[in-house]
């Protein structure tokens, strides 16, 4: 068996070798941590602009939030006004109503007297025979209109007049006029409120 010369490495020759190899390996570590620095550079910059994108949409969010609270705000400021401003104006609506049936309730007796028979002619083409509830200051003139007075009538006054099998009625009541007046004028009425 023959061995194989042992080659002669000359310190010297080792020496640059080991040089050249720490040489690489500082090379390869310069080159693995600037590729690590970039890559946390990378890594912060992302995440800074995350955090900017974050900001930038809570900030965006939280004004947003804040102009819906200020429209919800306004829109209720708004609704408790016109509440307020509808509940002023059935109160004078209220008044001006109760005033006007007080103001027929004291008619004089002659004008109550043309207003009865006003109504005893519209409730007879309705109702051409049958029974009457009146005040009883009313009964004889509903009573020469052909009517079977049918007992006393509360309120203002007016006349209910009913037929004689009971199958109609007619209500003519002050206080039903002046209410189906009120509901077909009273837009009008609210317009004029609101000038």
């Amino acid at each position: 068996m023959t061995t194989a010369p042992a080659s002669s490495v000359a310190p010297r020759d080792l020496g640059e070798y080991a040089e050249r190899v720490l040489a690489k390996g500082r090379e390869e570590a310069e080159r693995i941590v600037a590729a690590g620095r970039a890559e946390a550079n990378e890594i912060l910059q992302k995440a800074a602009a995350d955090a900017r994108a974050a900001a930038e949409k809570a900030r965006v969010d939280a004004e947003n939030e804040a102009r819906m609270m200020e429209r919800n705000e306004m829109s209720g400021a708004e609704l408790e006004s016109k509440r307020k401003r509808l509940l002023a104006q059935k109160q004078v609506l209220d008044v001006v109503a109760s005033s006007a049936l007080g103001r027929i309730a004291e008619l004089p007796s002659d004008k109550r007297r043309t207003l009865i028979g006003a109504l005893l002619v519209r409730a007879k083409r309705d109702v051409p025979s049958g029974g009457v509830f009146c005040p009883d200051t009313d009964r004889p003139q509903a009573e020469a209109a052909g009517y079977r007075y049918l007992g006393p009538l509360s309120g203002a006054g007016g006349i209910v007049v009913e037929s004689a099998d009971g199958r109609f009625r007619v209500d003519l009541r002050y206080e039903t006029i002046l209410h189906d007046t009120w509901a077909r004028s009273v837009k009008d009425v609210v317009g004029a409120l609101n000038q």
